[in-house]
């Protein structure tokens, strides 16, 4: 099961499996559509999943960093309009999660 804490005032989401054992910070996507997204995990095992983000219609991942075994970043570009972005990462991630890691 995943947790998806809403967007909070610092204007960023966080996802999160039941267990914490995986947990992503989504923020609004700056002015040029551009979302560093942090994961709580290292993503080098899982690039399926990272390749399923890509897969969205409505962004792409521009570049994945694995800063260490247990924590990761992954840039997302929105394509078309900025507004709504994170809300349907909201909505898609957590499927993703549950697919892929």
């Amino acid at each position: 099961m995943i947790t998806i804490d809403r967007i909070n005032p610092r204007g960023y989401a966080s996802i999160s499996t039941n267990d914490g054992q995986y947990r992503i910070w989504i923020p609004r996507p700056d002015k040029a559509g551009v979302m560093c997204c942090n994961c709580g995990f290292g993503l080098r095992s899982y690039l399926p999943f990272v390749d399923a983000i890509d897969q969205l219609d409505y962004v792409h991942v521009e570049e994945v960093k694995q800063l260490d075994k247990d924590f990761s970043a992954i840039v997302v570009q929105c394509d078309g309009d900025r507004n709504g972005c994170l809300e349907r990462l909201m909505e898609d991630i957590p499927r993703l999660m549950e697919e892929h890691l």
